[in-house]
């Protein structure tokens, strides 16, 4: 795959920015800040999604959008891959198609590349300074690099996982009792077990049944006794009823003669009480008619009936007459108004059109009219003063008038109504008489309604009673109290002692059952215990596993059994590249993750040069690309040359110089230095690129 085209929107230092880019060895040069590492960056991002810190901030200062994009050659077929910073947008075409969604594009992509993003960031770009900490770096530094572009994973976690999810987690050692000594507590409790079974034995007959038959039969004497109890007191109660009856029905007997010999009955006496009733209340309604036909009289004396009227008649003669002087002069306005309209329409003439006058005289005319409408309008102003003036004298006089026929009519019904009660009598102490003689029949009547309400209750007791009386068992009747009594004393004797026997029945069923749950929990706790054993066996050698899968992954013994399966491979692809720079020597790395140079005649080399220190590890760089990402087309490296010696610098460019062609169809080498314009095939120097 060669990278052709590569354009950046918005992208960091790049507003607006693209790149051409051929096969080859490429020089990217320029002084710091044009943006030589932010090509790698940008290179990075679109081939892996992958970038510095956030999305966000790659986009540049004062803008809200960008993207990244690059056009590709792969077998002969052109692929376009834009990929966006403000969103999630990605767009990848080829071969005639176009892939939206985020999961196709990668999917497809990841195809097209055959390596994932951990090998193009580790191993197919060589991070500034890399090459030289190879041999100069500390042995932090070795084994963080060596770690890295052999891909030797972060054994941490993992370990922190095995550590605090497994090892600390696992449980603790399961108990194990001691059987022989639960063996021997076993035969103990079984030896108890059948001197409780043997004992239990002599209490066969005796039973909660057997038992609940003496309660039943203390319970059937003790009712016995108090249903004798019962029947004497029913019996002194039916004794207390009956004279009770006696006594009620005399009473009642007497208060009926003494009501069947009264002169008068109450329905005689209270036909005559209503006569009485209603002559009283004619009596009082005659009565109040004449209080209020005396007050009607004396009121109606109060009006000069008279001197109102004349004064009325008086008045009402004025208002007419004020009346036909105001219409008088209502009509004289008319008509004066009508000459004034006549007149005035002559005014601009000289003189008149039907009688042949002067207009002088005219105008003449028109002043006396309207002295004349003056008059009027003054007359007629003058005649309505006078006439409000007469109609509030009119108005008391008239309420007077109304006052008086209201009254004048009132009496004359009242005097109407009097007549109705004419012939009426009323006699007080008769009535009196007749209340008091009514009153004593009525209690009478009263008394005896009492009475016989009391005998029927008196009667409906007596029957609960005898009913009562008759429905209490007999079943032990024939025997005197006396004979209950003892009976019922030998019965509770007897009881006691049958209650005592089954409490001490079931404290044997107790203790049964006791030393039979002791048994079974001794019997389990020997199955417990044998499975327990094996339990922590099995737990014994899961956590020496653990202990030893977590001593396996520690970072530093890791990563140097990863570098030494690889080694063997590692060592055939440097001693391959080693060759094509004329270096007669061989490399592998050791245990504290230094690299040994190893001559000709199998000796390690103590000390290397500077130049060489470059080329082997450069090599070995192109021999993990070997092992790892063989089938990938281009490699870059990111300022090689920095914090080298003036001299491993000449060594350095003279190395790219030489740098197998073959193998690589494309090299981006990004550098600050412009001797690598001097070495590579195609030359992009940023510095000129902004001027």
């Amino acid at each position: 795959m060669i990278l052709e085209k590569l354009y950046f929107k918005n992208f960091r230092v790049f507003k607006n920015r693209c790149f051409d880019f051929s096969k080859g060895i490429i020089g990217i040069i320029g002084s710091n800040g044009k943006g030589k590492s932010r090509i790698v960056e940008g290179i990075s991002f679109l081939c892996t999604g992958d970038i510095e810190g956030t999305k966000e901030e790659a986009i540049t200062v004062g803008e809200v959008t960008g993207y990244v994009s690059g056009k590709f050659t792969h077998e002969g077929k052109e692929v376009y891959l834009e990929r966006h910073l403000d969103t999630s947008k990605v767009i990848l075409k080829y071969a005639g198609k176009e892939y939206k969604k985020s999961s196709e594009v990668k999917e497809f992509w990841d195809k097209l590349l055959n390596i994932n993003s951990e090998i193009f960031n580790n191993i197919i770009i060589a991070r500034q300074g890399e090459i030289p900490k190879l041999f100069l770096g500390s042995k932090a530094e070795r084994t963080s690099i060596f770690q890295k572009i052999f891909l030797v994973p972060n054994t941490e976690k993992l370990r922190d996982i095995i550590w605090k999810d497994y090892i600390k987690t696992l449980p603790p050692p399961f108990p194990v009792d001691d059987v022989q000594a639960i063996e021997a507590e076993l035969l103990i409790k079984n030896e108890s077990l059948v001197l409780q079974k043997i004992k239990s034995a002599d209490y066969t007959l005796v039973t909660l049944d057997g038992y609940r038959v003496l309660e039943n039969q203390i319970r059937d004497i003790q009712f016995t006794l108090a249903n004798i109890v019962k029947q004497e007191e029913i019996n002194l109660k039916l004794t207390q009823l009956l004279n009770k009856l006696n006594s009620e029905q005399k009473i009642k007997e007497g208060f009926e003669a003494e009501l069947k010999n009264a002169p008068f009955s109450l329905s005689q006496l209270s036909e005559q009480l209503a006569k009485f009733e209603e002559c009283k209340i004619r009596m009082e309604s005659r009565n109040a008619l004449s209080n209020q036909s005396a007050d009607v009289e004396k009121r109606l004396k109060e009006f000069d009936i008279n001197n109102i009227n004349e004064n009325i008649n008086a008045l009402r003669i004025q208002i007419e007459a004020l009346h036909t002087t105001i219409n008088l002069a209502e009509k004289n306005i008319v008509e004066a108004n009508a000459k004034l309209r006549k007149y005035s329409s002559l005014t601009d003439k000289a003189v008149c059109p039907t009688c042949g006058q002067d207009i002088h005289v005219i105008a003449n005319l028109i002043k006396i009219l309207r002295e004349e409408l003056a008059g009027y309008q003054d007359v007629v102003l003058r005649s309505n003063i006078d006439l409000t003036l007469q109609r509030d004298k009119i108005t008391p006089y008239l309420k007077h008038k109304e006052t008086y026929d209201k009254l004048s009519n009132n009496y004359q019904f009242i005097q109407t109504e009097l007549l109705k009660y004419t012939h009426v009598e009323y006699d007080e102490s008769s009535h009196q008489l007749y209340i008091a003689a009514y009153s004593k029949l009525d209690k009478l009547s009263k008394d005896i309604n009492i009475f016989v309400h009391n005998i029927m209750l008196i009667e409906q007791d007596i029957k609960a009673s005898e009913a009562l009386r008759n429905s209490l068992n007999t079943e032990f009747t024939s025997l005197g109290k006396e004979e209950l009594h003892k009976l019922l004393q030998q019965a509770s004797y007897d009881a006691s002692v049958y209650k005592v026997k089954i409490l001490e029945k079931q404290e044997i069923d107790k203790a049964v059952s006791v030393l039979n749950a002791e048994i079974s929990n001794l019997n389990q706790r020997i199955v417990n215990s044998e499975t327990n054993i094996k339990r922590n066996q099995q737990r014994n050698i899961l956590e020496k596993s653990l202990l030893a899968l977590y001593d396996a992954f520690h970072a530093n013994q890791f990563a140097k059994k990863v570098i030494q399966k690889y080694s063997y491979v590692v060592t055939d692809y440097l001693l391959q590249n080693l060759v094509k720079f004329n270096i007669p020597y061989t490399a592998n790395v050791n245990d504290d993750f230094g690299i040994d140079v190893i001559n000709v005649e199998g000796h390690r080399l103590p000390i290397v040069s500077g130049g060489q220190a470059m080329i082997i590890g450069l090599c070995l760089r192109l021999a993990l690309l070997q092992l790892f990402a063989q089938n990938f087309s281009f490699i870059i490296i990111d300022e090689g040359s920095t914090g080298l010696h003036k001299i491993n610098q000449e060594i350095y460019f003279d190395m790219i110089r030489q740098f197998p062609r073959n193998q690589f169809e494309q090299v981006f080498i990004i550098d600050h230095s412009e001797k690598l314009a001097d070495v590579v095939d195609h030359v992009i120097d940023l510095d000129k690129e902004y001027e």
